[in-house]
């Protein structure tokens, strides 16, 4: 989250690019992705 909050501030194409994609639900997929992953995980002999 850092990270991304270091190239929010910054300015530019990669903020033009992030801020498109967290306005198209990109933070929740990620989300959905690792629960999903998380569950898979659950399942997976060690």
């Amino acid at each position: 989250a850092q990270l991304v909050e270091r190239f929010l501030d910054y300015g530019g194409t990669t903020t033009e690019g992030l801020n498109a994609m967290l306005d198209s639900g990109f933070r929740q997929a990620v989300h959905h992705g690792l629960d999903a992953a998380h569950e898979a995980a659950k399942h997976t002999p060690d």
